[in-house]
């Protein structure tokens, strides 16, 4: 049987599924469990590894895991049914409703400017945690609304202003959750609050070294019984793409709700992030996800609403938010991850074979005589700035590389570099003297094709990189 991409190829499940193995073993993943929608429904669902590793508990379809920051987008769109019913308006700074704030900021006016747009959208000011600040409290670091700041206290204080606002405790906005969203979606395992089921079959979190203690964690008590609307959600795939598969739907909420949900708010690196999810724009349409990161869960999920297409994963490691990229690339283009390599590797190389070839008919004869013999630039100088090229590459890259993808990269433009650097400096020093004599360039046509030479020997180095690598 065969997966539909976004871009209309198709894959065997058998290779989806070989991968995810692969990347298991690799990176020693204990469990895993993820389902792939196509066309509004799973249309593959997989369960890999051990719930516990120690005793031999197998993940099964009703091993519970953490979703961590998943849970923003979950919880944003809990947030906006209120909208619709007045209780809450987006732009109407919070402390209209909730007027005495948190006391670590009571002393600083401008909680008086945050609105929950701004709390959803990371653009309050809040840092990530405040147990992570120096004193331990929170503080509003800019002016609201001027600036982002990805911070899960946002959405923590967003759910204290629900519970001032709907007159109840944690275990009544649980409630509200359950009847508003995993109810009428037919979530029956999807909680924020975890219950009797989710504690006796949730998964044990592992990180490179072991098992975690995760029952005497201090971010783990410090969820019990609260609804955290920036990392307290379990679920399992089967029940969130149920989620997903209702916003493909656009079930529960209004049209104009799911507008302002999925637009963009603020600009985060090379995507945007809206009220609780990050948008990528792509040629094959927009792009909505999350990751989530703790101690020893991580999790992913992506989503095209228009193609009803989407992909979610969780697993008991520290490696699933980079492998739930990675798959989601994959199930994207629907090519192996060494051809997308490769084309950069291509790429990046016939960029330096064109720039040799402008120098072997004198077409940059002026700015190079201008910058490396007017101002004597040296080869070191020269390959800092190359450096400086490759980690804007790799940094800016739109689309997900994994840390043995960038290091290919990286490593493969250093070489390439290096090469040119060394046929400039030293074949072509001779060249570089004479350089306003375009006499000099037809003498040097040996230079041009050993420099082409070192490019497509630096090709066969970074093609070898990534296949140890990937």
């Amino acid at each position: 049987e065969y997966i539909q991409t976004i871009s209309g190829r198709k894959i065997a499940k058998s290779s989806v599924d070989d991968f995810i193995q692969s990347s298991m073993e690799s990176k020693n993943i204990p469990g895993i469990s993820y389902a792939i929608v196509n066309e509004g429904r799973v249309f593959h669902h997989k369960l890999k590894g051990h719930a516990f590793r120690e005793k031999g508990l197998k993940v099964s379809q009703e091993t519970i895991f953490v979703a961590c920051s998943m849970s923003k987008s979950e919880f944003g769109f809990f947030v906006s049914p209120f909208v619709d019913e007045g209780l809450l308006d987006l732009d109407t700074p919070v402390h209209q409703y909730m007027p005495q704030p948190d006391p670590d900021i009571s002393h600083d006016i401008r909680y008086k400017k945050i609105t929950a747009r701004m709390l959803l959208s990371h653009m309050a000011g809040f840092p990530n945690e405040r147990e992570n600040e120096a004193d331990g409290k929170l503080k509003i670091y800019f002016d609201p609304g001027t600036s982002f700041k990805y911070s899960g206290e946002g959405y923590r204080y967003l759910g204290a202003v629900l519970i001032h606002l709907l007159d109840t405790d944690h275990a009544g906005l649980e409630a509200e959750f359950q009847k508003r969203v995993a109810r009428p979606l037919g979530m029956t395992h999807t909680v924020f609050i975890e219950n009797d089921y989710t504690r006796q079959r949730k998964a044990e979190p592992y990180v490179p070294e072991g098992r975690v203690d995760w029952r005497n964690s201090y971010f783990y008590k410090k969820d019990i019984g609260v609804v955290s609307g920036a990392s307290s959600l379990h679920s399992e795939p089967l029940d969130f793409s149920k989620w997903m598969i209702g916003i493909m739907n656009n079930e529960i909420l209004t049209k104009e709700r799911y507008t302002e949900l999925l637009k963009a708010q603020a600009p985060f690196g090379i995507a945007n992030y809206t009220l609780g999810f990050y948008e990528n724009k792509t040629p094959l349409g927009r792009m909505y996800g999350h990751g989530g990161n703790s101690i020893g869960f991580t999790s992913w999920f992506s989503i095209q609403k228009e193609k009803k297409w989407g992909v979610v994963l969780f697993n008991n490691s520290e490696f699933g938010q980079d492998l739930g990229m990675l798959l989601t690339l994959y199930l994207t283009l629907g090519v192996a991850f060494w051809w997308y390599y490769l084309m950069i590797g291509v790429l990046l190389v016939s960029i330096i074979s064109l720039l040799v070839y402008g120098l072997r008919h004198g077409l940059l004869r002026k700015v190079v005589h201008d910058t490396l013999v007017k101002t004597r630039f040296k080869m070191y100088i020269f390959v800092a700035l190359m450096l400086i090229g490759m980690v804007a590459v790799v940094g800016f890259t739109p689309i997900p590389l994994n840390t043995y993808g960038a290091l290919s990269i990286t490593l493969a433009l250093l070489v390439g570099a290096i090469a040119f650097g060394l046929w400039v400096f030293s074949s072509g020093k001779e060249l570089i003297a004479q350089w306003p004599q375009l006499g000099a360039l037809q003498k040097g046509g040996h230079i041009f094709h050993q420099a082409v030479f070192m490019g497509f020997i630096a090709l066969l180095i970074y093609c070898v990189i990534i296949g140890f690598t990937l």
